[in-house]
C-alpha cells in the first residue's frame, strides 16, 4: 500500500486551523437556514457536520494510515514518504501534528538502522521547534529515542543521560492518562532493551522472556491485558530483545529460535531482521 495525498487533502492540512473556522461557520449557515426551509436546511446540516468531521480528522486519518503501514504491513519505505509528505504539507506553526509526524518518522529510521539520520533529525527537531509549546510527554519521546540510539551504538553513559531527561519530562507529563500510559510503556521497553544488550553470560535468563512478552502483550492504552494480537511490528520488537537477550547470554538455541522467528515475519527494511539473518548465516558457515 502507498500513502497518497492529493492536493485538496494538502491544501486542508496546511491550512488546518482556518478550514476549521470555515467548517464551523458552514455549520452555523446550516443550522440557521434550517429555520427557514426543513428540508434544506437538514441536508445542508448534515452535508456541513460530514465536512466538520472531515476536516477536524483528516490528519488522524492520515496518521492512522501512516501507523498500518508502520505496524501492520512493515513498509517503512513507504511510511518515510508518507510521514514525508505530511511533514512537508503540515503548518509548521502546527505543532500537535507535525511533531508527530517528525518523531514518527525517526522512530522509523531507528527502526530501519538509520542512526545516524535518527540522531540527526533529533537534535535537527529540538533546535527547529520551541520545545517550551511541546507537551513534557512528547518531549520524553524524543529522548526516548535517542536513548535507543545511544544503545545501538553501545554508549551507555549516553543512555543514562538520556533516561535522565525522561524522567524529568516524565514527572511533569501532563494531559490524558493514555498519554502517560503510552509514555510508561515506552519507557519499560527501553529498559527491556537495554538489558538485552547489556546482558553476558552470567545473567540470569529465568524472568526475561517471561517479561519481554508481558510487555507485548499489555496494551500501551490501559496497562491492561490486550484484548486482541499485537500488531507485527509490535512483535517484530519483542522478538528482537530476545534475540539480543540470548545472544548475549551465550544461549545458541534462544537465540537461533528468536532470530528464525524475525525472520519468519520481519523483512529487509527492519534492522532487527538483518541482524538474525546475519546472525543465522554466520551459524550455518560455523557448521
Amino acid at each position: 500500500m502507498k500513502f497518497k495525498l492529493n492536493g485538496f487533502e494538502k491544501f486542508i492540512i496546511k491550512k488546518h486551523k482556518a478550514m476549521r473556522i470555515v467548517a464551523c461557520i458552514f455549520l452555523f449557515i446550516a443550522f440557521f437556514s434550517y429555520n427557514y426551509r426543513v428540508v434544506l436546511g437538514s441536508a445542508l446540516i448534515l452535508l456541513a457536520l460530514a465536512f466538520y468531521f472531515y476536516v477536524c480528522m483528516l490528519p488522524s486519518l492520515k496518521n492512522l494510515k501512516l501507523t498500518k503501514l508502520n505496524n501492520i504491513e512493515m513498509n517503512l519505505d513507504a511510511f518515510i514518504n508518507g510521514a514525508n509528505l505530511m511533514i512537508e504539507a503540515t503548518n509548521p506553526k502546527d505543532l500537535s501534528n507535525i511533531t508527530t509526524f517528525c518523531i514518527n518518522r525517526i522512530i522509523a529510521l531507528i527502526n530501519m538502522g538509520e542512526f545516524d539520520r535518527a540522531e540527526n533529525e533529533l537534535r535537527l527537531f529540538w533546535q527547529t521547534f520551541d520545545l517550551k509549546k511541546i507537551p513534557a510527554g512528547v518531549l520524553a519521546d524524543t529522548h526516548i529515542a535517542m536513548a535507543n540510539i545511544a544503545l545501538e551504538k553501545g554508549d551507555m553513559k549516553a543512555f543514562n543521560d538520556q533516561m535522565n531527561l525522561v524522567y524529568q519530562y516524565r514527572k511533569n507529563a501532563q494531559g490524558f492518562a493514555i498519554l502517560k500510559n503510552a509514555l510508561d510503556y515506552s519507557i519499560n521497553g527501553i529498559h527491556l532493551f537495554a538489558e538485552a544488550v547489556t546482558a553476558d553470560e552470567h545473567r540470569n535468563e529465568n524472568d526475561y522472556e517471561a517479561r519481554v512478552f508481558a510487555h507485548l502483550n499489555t496494551n500501551p492504552i490501559n496497562n491492561k491485558p490486550r484484548k486482541k494480537a499485537p500488531q507485527p511490528m509490535y512483535v517484530v520488537s519483542a522478538y528482537g530483545k530476545l534475540f539480543e537477550f540470548f545472544k548475549h547470554t551465550g544461549n545458541i538455541e534462544k537465540a537461533t529460535y528468536y532470530a528464525q522467528q524475525l525472520i519468519n515475519i520481519g523483512n529487509e527494511q527492519i534492522i532487527d531482521y538483518r541482524k538474525a539473518k546475519e546472525y543465522l548465516e554466520n551459524a550455518n558457515r560455523s557448521n
